[in-house]
């Protein structure tokens, strides 16, 4: 056992990452009991935390069941929410913790402890930097160092987790790992940039512009997962006995082998996929499991916490990766909010007034936010000026 001291700065997370404790929840002994007890009868955060990594515990290993990544998310943000945002120093994710793989032997449900820590690793790494404070691509590696790459660069693991990282121009950068599946990183791409990430399985990952991937070195044994902030296009190379999961704060997108869109951004009411070939299943927060077919597109309202599944041109939603917005007879509303995310940029307008506007075309993504801007005044009976770092759209007088 270890002393009080160092329980005393103990997180929920570092509970369910102590064998000592998972072993108390699991068969507790006199000793253990009268230890922790002692703990758990104090009024500081310690007591506190303790509860709560109890709490989670034996409600995941009461259960009979596995629980969903989305389940064990939800019942993180209700029973944790006070520790989560707590100021707390961040290590290095180099730094080597107890492997939770070696308190399996201990008992079954720590494969599930397992699943909870990796998927809040994931979304905290994912917290550590905004798209919106960037100007250019980083790629954040497990340290926290970061690298800034131009613009279409293409990162790539190979099989050992080494990293090759492939420029525009023919530069190539070239970075050997310890190819650990517990050391993450992250593709950052700001507003009006596009860049490429292909992952030691060969799935290959388009980013698009105000977006993040969070993803590890290696993958686990038994799953592939990444986390994404925003909207990529996937490739999913097939493997059914590893599947491939893609997680976002209000949705798990699990897959074989496949090709799909995945639009979350955090500050839309609603989050999307769309399959281009192949069949994947969706589970959202309300807790419903979808299967969608190829052209067909899943919307999930994260307000209303309500879902549909509706058949669509695929090319309109996935188009930007080769740098081409399609729309058929689609509002100028709509049109306009893509670009707004494309290019990072807040544009002001009448939403009503715009979807009285209809286009058919495409327009061309490699322009700056002014020529793209350009082009949909003269296609459509709109004017367009720039306000306070702030585009302002009216209707022609």
């Amino acid at each position: 056992m270890k002393n009080f001291e160092i329980y005393q700065h103990y997180t929920v997370e570092n509970w369910l990452d102590d064998p000592d404790f998972i072993q108390w929840i699991k068969n507790p002994e006199e000793n253990s009991n009268e230890y922790f007890a002692q703990i758990l009868k104090g009024e500081d955060e310690a007591a506190e935390t303790l509860q709560q990594a109890k709490a989670v515990l034996e409600a995941i290993t009461g259960s009979g069941k596995r629980l969903s990544d989305i389940e064990v998310a939800h019942m993180w943000r209700e029973i944790s929410q006070s520790t989560i945002h707590k100021p707390r120093i961040w290590k290095a994710l180099y730094t080597k913790t107890v492997a939770v793989a070696s308190v399996i032997l201990l008992c079954l449900a720590v494969s599930i402890v397992w699943i909870f820590r990796n998927n809040n690793e994931l979304q905290h790494f994912a917290q550590y930097l905004s798209v919106d404070s960037l100007q250019e691509i980083q790629l954040v590696m497990p340290d926290k160092k970061q690298m800034t790459l131009a613009n279409q660069t293409e990162v790539k693991l190979n099989a050992k987790g080494d990293m090759e990282v492939d420029m525009p121009k023919g530069d190539r950068i070239v970075m050997e790992t310890e190819g650990n599946s517990k050391d993450i990183c992250q593709l950052i791409v700001p507003g009006g940039k596009r860049a490429y990430l292909v992952l030691t399985d060969g799935t290959r990952i388009s980013v698009h512009p105000g977006s993040k991937v969070v993803f590890p070195i290696q993958f686990a044994l038994k799953q592939r997962k990444v986390y994404l902030e925003g909207e990529a296009f996937l490739e999913v190379t097939k493997n059914p006995s590893r599947p491939f999961f893609v997680q976002t704060k209000q949705m798990e997108v699990s897959v074989l082998g496949t090709s799909f869109n995945v639009m979350a951004y955090p500050k839309q009411n609603t989050q999307s996929v769309v399959l281009v070939t192949g069949h994947v299943k969706v589970k959202s927060e309300n807790g419903e499991e979808r299967r969608i077919e190829p052209n067909q597109c899943y919307t999930f309202d994260k307000n209303a916490l309500v879902d549909k599944i509706e058949t669509v041109s695929t090319d309109e939603y996935t188009g930007w990766k080769d740098g081409v917005l399609n729309f058929s007879s689609e509002p100028l509303s709509q049109i306009l909010e893509k670009v707004s995310n494309y290019y990072n940029v807040s544009l002001r307008y009448s939403i009503s007034t715009m979807n009285t506007i209809r286009l058919s075309g495409k327009l061309d993504l490699n322009n700056t936010i002014e020529g793209a801007l350009k082009v949909l005044t003269t296609v459509a009976p709109i004017e367009i000026k720039n306000q306070n770092s702030q585009y302002v759209v009216n209707v022609k007088p």
